[in-house]
């Protein structure tokens, strides 16, 4: 098996253990998702604000590229989310997706 094999199995594991299962705008069958918060700092006037954004990670295995206005909804909760149009999905160093995202009402 190759080193790259070896990854994508790791990382299905991991996503199958701790991912949030959910549905993905043009991708067929489930995928899992998971959460983080992500802080930005802003300067105003003398002083910083930081804002607080609601990060989704996607393993590029699943969503093979993400892109403003996909849709995800969570299986348990049924939340719908949308990437964020002004953030740019970016993909980290074991493959995965990093998307803005915000709550969607239906």
């Amino acid at each position: 098996m190759s080193f790259n094999a070896d990854l994508a199995d790791m990382a299905a594991s991991i996503d199958a253990e701790l991912g949030e299962p959910a549905s993905w705008t043009g991708v067929s069958g489930e995928v899992r998702v998971h959460f983080e918060a992500e802080d930005e700092m802003f300067g105003f006037g003398a002083g910083q604000v930081v804002s607080r954004g609601r990060m989704l990670r996607v393993h590029r295995l699943q969503v093979s590229e993400p892109s403003a206005g996909d849709l995800c909804v969570l299986s348990e909760s049924a939340e719908m989310l949308r990437v964020i149009a002004n953030s740019t999905p970016r993909l980290d160093r074991d493959g995965y997706w990093a998307c803005e995202v915000e709550s969607v009402q239906p």
